[in-house]
Parts: C-alpha cells; sequence; structure tokens
C-alpha cells in the first residue's frame, strides 16, 4: 500500500493546480460516506483541494471565477452525508444563470471552456448531484462561435456523451 500510496503523492507533485482540482473533485464524487470525508480531510490537511485560487485559468475572468465557484461548492457537497435541500444546489443555479445572463462567453479563451467541458462529461454533468440541468445549460452557452460548437462535439464524441 505505501508503494501505491508514494506512486499518488508522485503524480499529484506532477500535476497543474488546476489538474489536482479537477483530480480531486473527480475523485471525491466517487468516494462514498465515512471515506469521502475522510478523503477530503486528509487531502486538505495536505494543502489540496479547492481553493487554492489559480485553477480555472486564474485569469479573474467572469467564467473561471464562476467556476471556481461552482467547484467550491461542489466540493462542499461532497462532504454532506445525504443530499437533499442544500442550499448549494440553489447557488450553483443562481451563478449558472446569471453567467449565462451577462453573457461574455466570446471573451473567454477556449482553454478555459474546454477545461471545464473536460470536467463536466468527466463528471456526468454533475448527476449525482442533481445539477444536470444548469450544468447542461452552461454547457450549451459556453461555445458561442461555430469552431467552438465543432470542437465542443468532437469532445462530446470522445467522452461518448448523447444528446
Amino acid at each position: 500500500m505505501k508503494n501505491f500510496y508514494g506512486q499518488v503523492e508522485e503524480r499529484l507533485r506532477a500535476m497543474t493546480e488546476e489538474e489536482k482540482d479537477s483530480w480531486i473533485l473527480t475523485v471525491a464524487t466517487h468516494v462514498r460516506g465515512r471515506d469521502q470525508d475522510r478523503f477530503l480531510m486528509s487531502l486538505r490537511a495536505r494543502g489540496g483541494g479547492s481553493g487554492s485560487g489559480s485553477e480555472a485559468g486564474g485569469s479573474g475572468s467572469p467564467l473561471a471565477e464562476d467556476w471556481e465557484a461552482i467547484r467550491d461548492l461542489l466540493a462542499d457537497l461532497a462532504l454532506e452525508p445525504y443530499l437533499d435541500d442544500q442550499l448549494e444546489f440553489d447557488q450553483i443555479w443562481e451563478i449558472v444563470e446569471t453567467r449565462i445572463r451577462e453573457g461574455g462567453f466570446e471573451k473567454e479563451p477556449w482553454e478555459l471552456k474546454e477545461k471545464i467541458l473536460r470536467e463536466l462529461y468527466a463528471n456526468d454533468f454533475y448527476i449525482e448531484y442533481g445539477i444536470e440541468d444548469p450544468m447542461q445549460d452552461l454547457e450549451r452557452a459556453m461555445c458561442v462561435s461555430e469552431e467552438e460548437k465543432r470542437k465542443r462535439e468532437v469532445l462530446r464524441r470522445q467522452f461518448r456523451i448523447r444528446d
């Protein structure tokens, strides 16, 4: 087991902060119950997890900031033993609705959009949390140009996402 943990730590050290946060959030969504609590507390104790401020592009762009806020809320939800009527659901909906209403997606870099799309697809639009509708709305709104829409479709095929 020690060798396994050493390998994981070695791989984590080689990742960018953005890659670490994406991996941690993905793993946290698949770990359940007390194990999930222990996992997230252990990562936070080691300085991992969301909240480093450099992920999602770190550009201070509206989309990057909103995505970071959504990821923080998802990390909070991952700590909940039961998902029912947590305020985080409403907060995620509000963030997405506001971002779509305010627009500005054409000013955001494709690299940021691609990172968000990959995270959405890898986590099946966070269906486990019951927020797939706003995540799908965000997915559709982010890609403005025809080129971005084509790239999105390529990613959807790679992740085997169906309409």
